[in-house]
């Protein structure tokens, strides 16, 4: 289940991540698109097009502006 704090859930190989919305709408052009597409289908969306841990550093650069620090 989503946190109370996370509107929606990335399902990236094995991993499920949970995030916020806005952080990524106003972060990602990438994220906006998929959000645009997948968002009306649920709340939990399935990400084919990286690794995890691609994905994890996309994330922790969008939600800190430091990708290797």
């Amino acid at each position: 289940a989503l946190t109370p704090h996370s509107d929606v859930e990335f399902v990236v190989g094995d991993r499920r991540v949970r995030l916020h919305r806005a952080v990524l709408w106003a972060r990602s052009a990438w994220f906006r698109a998929l959000l645009d597409e997948k968002w009306r289908a649920g709340k939990r969306i399935e990400v084919t097009s990286m690794t995890p841990e691609v994905f994890g550093a996309v994330v922790e650069y969008l939600y800190t502006g430091c990708g290797l620090c």
